[in-house]
């Protein structure tokens, strides 16, 4: 068989994976067959600056590597955590990405494919978006998004004013 761990951490992906700080609103982890979530966390916890942003291990395993990829896609879609910023984007752009899906990747992988701010939407990125988004709005009554400084990483914050 195949497995594939991806760490769930509680980090900016659009900047430089800054560790994201705050309270964890709701927390969702994904469950199933062949799927395990190592995790010490749960809704009303915070995420504090003052120690490592890992929130979980997603683990998967299957009989093949490409049932792997994709267990761990579908996990890593339906895995919700709000409150703090996390790598599930990031590690969905790695699950889709050709040269991690034919095993043609080397150590340089993040630093010549991922762009934190330009990630490539290909359509398989584009569908596990879609419907990530589409499973939120129908579980959740009211959607509402946060402008302004509330988003304002507390690490930078507190660089600035030290």
């Amino acid at each position: 068989g195949h497995s594939i761990e991806c760490r769930i951490c509680a980090e900016d992906t659009d900047n430089n994976f800054l560790p994201s700080t705050g309270t964890v609103t709701n927390y969702y982890p994904s469950e199933g067959h062949g799927v395990r979530n190592d995790s010490g966390i749960r809704a009303g916890m915070e995420i504090s600056m003052h120690y490592d942003p890992m929130i979980a291990k997603l683990i998967v395993h299957a009989k093949s590597r490409d049932e792997a990829i994709a267990k761990m896609t579908r996990a890593l879609t339906e895995y919700k955590i709000n409150g703090v910023k996390t790598t599930i984007p990031f590690c969905l752009f790695v699950m889709n990405h050709n040269d991690f899906v034919q095993g043609t990747y080397d150590i340089n992988f993040v630093e010549k494919n991922y762009r934190s701010t330009t990630i490539p939407l290909d359509e398989k990125m584009a569908v596990a978006i879609l419907t990530a988004y589409r499973r939120y709005a129908r579980n959740n009554k009211s959607i509402s998004f946060t402008h302004g400084n509330n988003n304002t990483s507390k690490w930078k914050l507190t660089a600035f004013n030290e």
